[in-house]
C-alpha cells in the first residue's frame, strides 16, 4: 500500500477574518469546487484549513470561524465522497476535533502538537495531552513538519501519534 495523497481545501476568508469579503455562499462555493476537481484528479482525501483567516489565533478560534467552517464542510461533504480532515488554524486542535467527529472526518491536523514552535502568533506550545484525552474515536492526529515557524531551541523532534491508520480510497 502506498501513502495517501492527501488535499488541502484552503478555505477563503470566513467571517470574522480581516479578509472576510461578506458573502458565504461565495466561499462555500469555492470549496465545493475545489473539491469536485481534486476528486476528479484522484486523491485519497481532502484536509479543511482555514488559510485565508490570516492572522491566526494562537489556540482557540472564535464561534464564527468554526461554525462558518461546518458550513463549508458539511456542504463539501454533501458534493463528496472522499474522507475528510479538519486543521482550524492556527492550532485549534480541540475546533479541529469537534468539526472532524461531527462531520465523520478520519483525522485532524495539529500544527504543534508537541514541543514549542516560534511562529508569528508567538510562541505555539504543543497541546498532545489535551488531543489524546479528547480523541476518543479513530481519528488520526499527526504533528508533521511546521510551516511558518521555527523550533523552539529546547527539543527539535518529530512526533506522531496515531490510531487507524491512513484512509485510501480502497477504505
Amino acid at each position: 500500500m502506498g501513502f495517501p495523497i492527501i488535499a488541502p481545501i484552503v478555505v477563503k476568508p470566513l467571517p470574522g477574518s480581516p479578509g472576510y469579503a461578506g458573502d458565504l455562499e461565495t466561499v462555500v462555493a469555492a470549496a465545493v469546487k475545489d473539491a469536485k476537481l481534486l476528486d476528479e484528479g484522484g486523491v485519497d482525501g481532502l484536509s479543511f484549513e482555514n488559510l485565508g483567516d490570516a492572522p491566526f489565533f494562537k489556540s482557540d478560534a472564535p464561534p464564527e470561524t468554526i461554525a462558518s467552517l461546518a458550513r463549508v464542510i458539511g456542504e463539501v461533504k454533501r458534493a463528496s465522497s472522499l474522507p475528510i480532515g479538519v486543521n482550524v488554524l492556527r492550532n485549534c486542535a480541540s475546533a479541529s476535533l469537534a468539526l472532524s467527529y461531527a462531520y465523520g472526518g478520519k483525522w485532524i491536523r495539529v500544527n504543534v502538537l508537541t514541543e514549542a514552535y516560534v511562529t508569528d502568533q508567538g510562541i505555539v506550545e504543543g497541546n498532545a495531552a489535551d488531543v489524546m484525552r479528547v480523541s476518543r474515536s479513530s481519528l488520526t492526529s499527526t504533528s508533521s513538519t511546521r510551516r511558518h515557524s521555527s523550533s523552539a531551541p529546547f527539543v527539535n523532534r518529530r512526533s506522531i501519534w496515531s490510531r487507524g491508520g491512513w484512509p485510501t480510497r480502497s477504505s
